[in-house]
């Protein structure tokens, strides 16, 4: 009889089952807490979009900002990169200048350095996070700008749009 290959088959198939079993979802670890520039501040929230064994998450920090709305931005927007710095905001992107239209809208000025290696998953989530946060700040609409031009794509691979016309 062939009694060794059922034999080993099943000692796999358990300790795959073991293993799965004994296996824990990864942990996520709470925002840190960021000390922003000494101004008159109020409380603000920042919008983490991240993507986790193939599941989208929301994930909300409470931040201080200063009161000025484009200042306030600048600061949150700092702050949210220093959070993300290394696992979804590359480190050759640098935190924007915020420049805050009349109408509510806000254009953000990314400095880039080098060409960053991120997926498109990655950047698409990066590109949500700052969206949303610019519009828990009040921003009715937000302009991507990278090294003071409106690029055709964030950091390589999400389309932006090429105008900051309305």
């Amino acid at each position: 009889m062939r009694i060794l290959p059922v034999l080993l088959g099943a000692l796999v198939l358990l300790a795959g089952i073991v293993a799965f079993i004994r296996s824990r979802p990864p942990v996520v670890t709470p925002p840190p807490r960021v000390t922003l520039e000494p101004l008159a501040t109020t409380a603000f929230r920042a919008v983490l979009i991240q993507q986790a064994d193939g599941e989208v998450r929301t994930r909300e920090a409470e931040l201080r900002a200063a009161d000025a709305t484009s200042a306030r931005l600048g600061a949150v927007l700092r702050a949210l990169r220093s959070w993300l710095i290394g696992a979804s905001w590359p480190h050759q992107l640098g935190a924007p200048q915020v420049f805050w239209l009349s109408d509510g809208r806000a254009a953000l000025d990314f400095p880039l350095r080098g060409a960053p290696t991120v997926s498109v998953a990655t950047e698409l989530r990066l590109l949500e996070s700052v969206r949303a946060t610019a519009a828990r700040a009040g921003a009715s609409d937000v302009f991507i700008l990278v090294n003071g031009r409106v690029p055709p794509t964030f950091l390589g691979q999400v389309a932006l749009p090429d105008t900051l016309e309305q």
